[in-house]
């Protein structure tokens, strides 16, 4: 017998009769980012329906966790496709220097409208997909978790026990992104970071939720917190439950500064989501068939899922401009001051 025909043979050992085994455990054999996966094995489905009892509840906790991934990245792409229609930034130039990304602000245009708070993203000054999504996370975790706790509470029905907002000192970037002032300034200040903690059911751990991880250089959103906590934060400010994040921003004094009015476009651009998540629903499949198809299919489905919402903030992004036309040609009929965006 060769090395590897004998190191196969201990490797694929039987979970119930220790013999040499070729099953899976099609349960619990599946990725889980860049977790380590123990695959089970079976000689015989006698086998493994006899083991089951024993080998049960680390199965469904496997599923569980395979559940929270998979929402994960549905998620992080649908904040991007809501990132990208919603970019507030004017972005003239990009250059790579020092191991930094900086992202240089032309001179932005006088606001016609209250509305006009939205600027396109420099698509063509960012060719490398990891860029694009760090410059899309870049300043935007309030994003992430205010305007995106519906959606992620809908993803996690049913595999979360609970799901908390937390804002964090982060640290150990593997990259920074700077923005430049047209004037030349630079952002070098540290802000807090947010961040969803979720704690499985089915005995699947404890896991954090970074839809803005890419900014320092995380790319992956889902990260077991023993690992996370260690390695990326500093301290913990604040724990919340969720939606609390989202109420506040609701709840606060409007006073029409530049933040106040972005804040009433995001929150009408937030109102998009569940009509695109039932948009896509029905002319798809349910939720929890995509979250359990098979590992090869969820990639290309995951690609149609964010189009359809991406779309849905598209066309809102155009409702904002024609009000900005309209109120520009004749602002007397349409005094765009009271107009809040959600329709």
């Amino acid at each position: 017998m060769s090395t590897t025909t004998l190191t196969s043979a201990i490797e694929n050992q039987c979970a119930h009769c220790k013999a040499p085994a070729h099953r899976k455990c099609g349960g619990c054999s599946s990725p889980l980012g860049e977790e380590a996966v123990a695959t089970i094995y079976y000689c015989s489905e006698k086998c493994q329906v006899e083991h089951w009892k024993l080998h049960k509840s680390d199965c469904k906790a496997h599923q569980t966790k395979n559940l929270l991934y998979r929402a994960g990245e549905a998620l992080q792409g649908i904040f991007y496709a809501f990132r990208q229609e919603m970019f507030n930034n004017k972005i003239v130039k990009v250059e790579h220097k020092d191991g930094k990304l900086y992202l240089v602000e032309g001179r932005y245009p006088k606001m016609r409208t209250n509305l006009d708070v939205l600027h396109e993203f420099p698509f063509k000054l960012l060719p490398s997909k990891e860029d694009r999504h760090a410059v899309l996370a870049h300043m935007a975790c309030e994003d992430a978790v205010a305007w995106m706790q519906e959606v992620t509470e809908i993803f996690l029905e049913g595999t979360a026990q609970k799901i908390e907002e937390l804002n964090v000192e982060s640290k150990n970037p593997k990259r920074e992104v700077l923005i430049v002032g047209p004037g030349g300034e630079q952002d070098h200040a540290h802000y807090i970071h947010s961040i969803f903690k979720i704690t499985l059911r089915n005995r699947g751990g404890v896991y954090c939720l970074d839809l803005s991880g890419a900014q320092f250089g995380y790319y992956n959103p889902v990260t077991p917190w023993s690992e996370y906590f260690v390695n990326r934060i500093s301290s913990v400010t604040s724990c919340n439950p969720s939606g609390t994040g989202k109420a506040l921003l609701l709840g606060r004094e409007q006073d029409n500064s530049l933040l106040d009015l972005l804040y009433r476009v995001l929150e009408g651009c937030s109102r998009r989501t569940p009509i695109a998540m039932e948009a896509w629903e029905s002319k798809f499949m349910p939720l929890s068939t995509f979250l359990r198809l098979p590992q090869g299919q969820v990639v290309k489905e995951k690609s149609i899922m964010c189009y359809v919402f991406r779309f849905h903030y598209f066309k809102f992004r155009e409702n904002i401009e024609e009000q900005i036309r309209k109120a520009v040609e004749n602002p007397s009929v349409h005094p765009v001051i009271s107009f809040i965006p959600g329709n």
